[in-house]
């Protein structure tokens, strides 16, 4: 074999490892374009694990399974407490913005439909806030079941479900049987509200269990949340005063309901003194036994 059939044997070899490494170089940026895909893939993936579990974050499910609060009005409550509370009833549009900037469940009652556009335009997605439209229809004269049923659909649709909403009335009317006048069939209810007080000293043996057991059963019935949008034990009706000890055994006794009726979502504690038919005063923070009674509600694990 001469030089020149070695050379040409040399440059054969050559092209041959040429060839490879051309075929090596496609096969590496085939490679390197499924790596590419992937990780673009991988990055949509995790963009969207990551807006899912922020989604799960801001859910209802974090909070508790009873919120425990108090009307705008009781603010002296949190400090007696030492503790923040859940949730809050309000009826004046004024702190709203700070009540949900403190992660508080809002309880929000508007007067007339005529209110709800303005409330939807500001809070619309907001799930910390339930809109309330005219709470306790029956103690209002300006309107007839019929009426707020009307008012209740068109509240509904302006709402449009990019806000809770739900009828509140009073507990007495359950007792008396009527509340199936005032609640709208057809309305998309996201929960039930009550007020209920005990208001007279001595109460009777059975007390929240008699006000509230009614109600529980109707919200169950309907499928809905319920919410004890306005609850209060006076320690005083006119000249007469309940004893510390009686005050804090309603308490517990509230907290019992609050722990054994799954359907329940919040209580709303009313702690003001007011005057009406009668003179009564719900306040308790001079009372340490029944501020520990509330602290207990508030902190139960069993309700969260």
């Amino acid at each position: 074999m001469t030089i020149a059939d070695d050379l040409r044997a040399l440059a054969q070899g050559v092209d041959g490892l040429l060839q490879e490494r051309d075929f090596l170089a496609q096969q590496l940026t085939g490679v390197q374009a499924d790596r590419n895909a992937w990780m673009r893939q991988a990055d949509s993936l995790a963009a969207d694990l990551a807006e899912t579990l922020a989604a799960l974050q801001d859910c209802r499910n974090p909070r508790p399974r009873v919120v425990v609060g108090v009307n705008e009005g009781g603010a002296e409550l949190e400090p007696a407490l030492g503790i923040p509370l859940g949730a809050v009833r309000v009826f004046d549009q004024t702190d709203v913005d700070a009540f949900i900037a403190a992660g508080k469940e809002v309880y929000l009652s508007v007067r007339t439909v005529s209110d709800v556009p303005a409330v939807v335009d500001r809070y619309a997605g907001e799930h910390r806030l339930t809109l309330i439209v005219r709470h306790e229809p029956e103690d209002d004269n300006d309107t007839t079941p019929m009426a707020f049923q009307a008012e209740q659909r068109e509240a509904a649709r302006l709402v449009a479900g990019r806000l809770r909403f739900a009828p509140c009335l009073m507990a007495a009317t359950w007792t008396k049987g009527q509340a199936g006048q005032w609640i709208a069939p057809d309305v998309p209810y996201d929960a039930l509200c009550v007020d209920g007080y005990l208001r007279e000293i001595p109460w009777t043996a059975l007390g929240f269990e008699r006000i509230f057991r009614l109600v529980i059963e109707d919200a169950a019935a309907r499928g809905l949340p319920l919410a004890i949008t306005e609850v209060g034990v006076p320690s005083r009706v006119d000249a007469s005063t309940s004893t510390e000890q009686a005050q804090a055994a309603e308490i517990t006794r509230l907290h019992s309901i609050a722990a054994g009726a799954p359907g329940i979502e919040a209580v709303c504690y009313f702690h003001e003194s007011v005057t009406k038919d009668k003179t009564r005063d719900y306040r308790f923070t001079a009372r340490p036994l029944v501020v520990e009674a509330f602290r207990a509600m508030v902190t139960d694990e069993a309700l969260r």
